[in-house]
């Protein structure tokens, strides 16, 4: 019997000990991002828009001034005045229309930044749980193969089979190790695309539960695209350049201008007075340019949204037919051929160990049940991909439920 020396043996259990990977549901996942940088970035780009709203009032300049006639040398010349100049309070209602606007776009925004994260993780998670299903047949299939070797090679020397035989097994064996590892380097990289979107540091892994579990907690999903957070998006940000044009024109209003002096003195008898008067804006030719050109991003901006709305339906029609196409697919393997081939690969690996088949008959039966349960988990993969992408799209704001 060999043995491990202890310090080996201690150094292997903890190399395996600190490369552990925690498993986490799809649910879990999709909460954990939500506390994602880019998350709370949108959540600060709204708090600002919220601020913004205190400036839609301007209420111009204060002057304040204090005059005394020294060379008249008279009590009565002193005064004092204030001025509230260039007050522009006819253009009050048109900048809190932009700024309400500019709120609700940034807080869509931040919906859309929500979704987009919470689509990116579910895709991310689904290609790791696949991607961990597949390692797992080539796992399976290369522990079977050592008994298949291992028979061969006593064939061989009971000279039941061939030279050419043995090796065409030893080769096969090779191969699938090969397969195994490139199997292997594709799920550990989908787990570094799942790690991506947490902390840094993370080291989760997608939990092995069943496809049917998966797929009983999917709401289904409409034939048809109604509302859409893109184009929600789109429409408001017409309805901003609108305001933002509105606002633009609003700056030709008179300004206000008010002031109130009154006389210091002992024979004045507390004189005072008011003044009110307006400031017209000359449009020149600088400003009547930039109205101008807002009324065509007003106009750019709807035909855009047009455009958005169009391009987005016709993604979604297509997309749902995809949806069904893999969804079909999924079925036929989940219910047919998956249940087939595994039944394939372990009577082909029994009928070979007992002498029922020949080695091309048993290589054939191994490599067609080996590629239909490959291509059943890549249909999944696929599948799922396209369902998170329609609920993407179908997302009306954040009052999601994950």
């Amino acid at each position: 019997m060999r043995y491990i020396p202890l310090l080996v043996a201690i150094t292997i259990v903890s190399s395996f000990a600190t490369n552990a990977q925690k498993e986490i549901t799809l649910q879990e996942a999709r909460q954990k991002v939500l506390t994602a940088p880019e998350i709370k970035q949108a959540e600060l780009n709204l708090k600002i828009q919220r601020l913004n709203r205190h400036l839609d009032y301007d209420f111009g300049m204060t002057e304040a001034t204090y005059s005394n006639d020294k060379e008249k040398a008279l009590p009565d010349n002193q005064k004092i005045a204030i001025t509230q100049k260039d007050m522009d309070l006819l253009s009050i209602f048109a900048k809190r229309s932009l700024s309400h606007e500019m709120v609700e776009l940034s807080s869509l925004q931040r919906d859309f930044v929500t979704t987009t994260m919470i689509k990116n993780i579910s895709e991310a998670w689904i290609a790791n749980y696949c991607r961990g299903q597949i390692y797992h047949i080539y796992e399976e299939i290369n522990d079977s193969f050592k008994n298949i070797l291992r028979a061969a090679q006593i064939r061989y020397k009971a000279e039941e089979t061939s030279k050419l035989d043995l090796l065409a097994t030893q080769n096969e064996g090779y191969r699938l190790k090969i397969e195994m590892q490139e199997a292997l380097a594709d799920y550990k990289q989908t787990e570094i695309d799942l790690n991506k979107w947490f902390e840094e540091g993370s080291k989760y892994q997608a939990s092995l539960i069943s496809s049917e579990q998966l797929i009983s907690s999917l709401p289904p999903i409409p034939k048809d695209l109604g509302q859409s957070i893109i184009l929600d998006i789109a429409q408001k940000g017409s309805s901003v350049e609108e305001a933002k044009w509105k606002v633009m024109k609003s700056g030709f209003f008179p300004k206000i201008n008010m002031g109130y002096n009154k006389a210091i003195g002992n024979h004045t008898n507390g004189a005072y007075g008011f003044e009110i008067g307006i400031s017209i804006p000359l449009p020149f030719n600088g400003t009547i340019t930039e109205a101008k050109k807002a009324k065509i991003q007003k106009e750019h901006a709807k035909l855009e949204a047009q455009k958005v709305s169009r391009d987005t339906k016709s993604t979604y029609a297509s997309l749902y037919t995809d949806y069904l196409k893999w969804q079909k697919t999924w079925q036929y393997y989940q219910e047919n051929a998956l249940p087939l081939a595994q039944e394939q690969h372990k009577g082909a690996i029994k009928a070979y160990e007992e002498g029922g088949i020949d080695y091309i008959t048993f290589l054939q039966n191994i490599r067609d049940a080996l590629k239909l349960e490959v291509e059943a988990w890549l249909t999944f993969e696929s599948y799922l991909k396209c369902y998170y992408t329609l609920e993407y799209l179908i997302t009306t704001n954040s009052k999601n439920e994950f």
